[in-house]
């Protein structure tokens, strides 16, 4: 079952963004996010993006704005509040190279330009922490991340991001819709 946060934000839905999903303008391009409570591995997290759209992947949180927007999504889904407990799979990870941080979605890795770390992240305890999550809840109600071991299970965030002028067709499995 897939649990998303209702369709808010701007007011638009789009045929692309399944029922459930938030759509967020970016300039000229438009990203759909889906908010998913049930916990799994950073790779498999990955492919279940992917299960909702072929171009989807895990969230890359770029802006200042952009992260406000994700703490908002969260803190108005009751479930997805709950799982920020245990912390949320972002698409960040710095498994080729150590303390070289990359986004993931894109079609080569992406290095981060915005970063919103926890005070002491991150801290690659134990030598095996490369995967980037939101991991510690503000006062605030923001979220700092943290890096941990990409073989936790968690919950996540899902991302696609298309030109809103050639927004393509999509048909989503029975399961995505309801």
């Amino acid at each position: 079952m897939i649990y998303n946060a209702p369709c808010s934000t701007d007011g638009i839905r789009s045929p692309v963004c399944p029922f459930g999903g938030v759509n967020r303008r970016k300039g000229a391009q438009t990203s759909c996010y889906t908010f998913h409570p049930e916990p799994l591995k950073y790779t498999d997290a990955i492919l279940a993006c992917k299960e909702v759209w072929p171009d989807a992947s895990l969230v890359q949180i770029e802006t200042e704005e952009e992260q406000g927007f994700i703490a908002n999504q969260i803190n108005n889904t009751q479930a997805m509040t709950y799982a920020a407990d245990f912390g949320i799979w972002i698409g960040g990870n710095d498994v080729n190279t150590e303390h070289s941080f990359v986004w993931i979605g894109s079609s080569a890795p992406v290095p981060f330009n915005y970063t919103k770390w926890h005070p002491g992240q991150p801290n690659n305890m134990n030598g095996d922490q490369d995967c980037v999550m939101l991991q510690y809840r503000t006062a605030n109600g923001d979220y700092e991340w943290g890096d941990v071991g990409c073989d936790e299970k968690h919950s996540f965030i899902c991302e696609m991001t298309y030109d809103t002028s050639q927004a393509p067709s999509h048909q989503y499995p029975n399961n995505v819709i309801g």
